[in-house]
């Protein structure tokens, strides 16, 4: 019953069974016990959240009212859930709860804080209350809609100005940052000037810096990485894997996903032959 922040999330459930894990041992174990533990290997402070909390946060607020809207899914029909006001305000005991952890071993000095996605939209906010020397930035990972269907949720002028408590606002393209900046514009009063690339715009005496960072790998590593003998190793074991597959499947006219899953098998086992010959 708890939260796992995101990077240790990405970096120790890397796969579905990996996750189940995970799952399994905090279930087992104490809280304190896991939050010394994760703190201890991981540097990680962990947020555990109340099983009732957590329903009406993640699956309610989260997944049912902020991901369709910001993917352009009006609840036009009946059956499709609505604005709760119930669900909003478990969001912002959620968002609380983070804040509370990152104050406990926040450094003004040294630390600098980075939000991530939806779910801790009105986090800045509660950061900059407790602290006007918080450095932070906030990156959506998902679209941010247009005006027209950002207008539609209730609480639309609340999470912009907790947007506007960061330093910086990250999105993934331009056109996600220009949806933004024009809400900003028709919603807030407020108005953005672009200098030598940068964006900016004044909010209580700030300039927010709006940023656009496309995600993206380093080629250069990532070819590198190939030389790795843990990457070759893999790659042989895999290739084993894909051969024997290949082997294994019938001759003789195959219809649907298992034609084409067995001719992406067979391809992918000629690149590997290639890229390691």
């Amino acid at each position: 019953h708890s939260t796992i922040p995101y990077p240790l999330a990405s970096s120790i459930c890397s796969s579905s069974y990996s996750a189940m894990k995970v799952a399994r041992r905090v279930r087992d174990c104490r809280p304190d016990d896991v939050a010394a533990r994760l703190w201890a290997d991981f540097r990680c402070a962990v947020v555990f959240l109340e099983p009732h909390l957590k329903e009406r946060f993640y699956k309610g607020c989260c997944k049912q009212l902020l991901w369709p809207m910001f993917h352009y899914m009006l609840p036009l029909g009946s059956g499709q859930r609505r604005f709760d006001v119930d669900l909003w305000q478990a969001y912002v005991q959620a968002n609380t709860k983070f804040a509370h952890k990152v104050m406990e071993i926040f450094n003004p000095a040294t630390d600098y804080v980075w939000v991530h996605d939806y779910h801790l939209l009105v986090l800045p906010s509660f950061l900059r209350k407790r602290s006007i020397y918080c450095r932070i930035g906030f990156f959506l990972h998902c679209p941010f809609p247009s005006s027209e269907i950002y207008r539609t949720l209730p609480v639309r002028e609340e999470i912009m100005r907790a947007l506007l408590n960061a330093d910086v606002v990250g999105f993934h393209t331009f056109d996600y940052a220009r949806h933004f900046l024009s809400c900003c514009s028709r919603m807030l009063g407020l108005t953005y000037e672009s200098r030598r690339g940068a964006i900016g715009l004044r909010y209580c005496g700030r300039t927010v810096r709006v940023r656009v960072s496309p995600a993206g790998i380093d080629v250069t590593r990532l070819h590198q990485g190939l030389a790795w003998d843990d990457t070759v190793w893999r790659l042989a074991e895999l290739r084993a894997v894909v051969e024997e597959a290949t082997r294994a499947v019938p001759g003789g006219h195959v219809r649907g996903d298992r034609h084409r899953s067995c001719t992406a098998l067979g391809r992918l086992s000629a690149r590997d032959r290639t890229r390691l010959s």
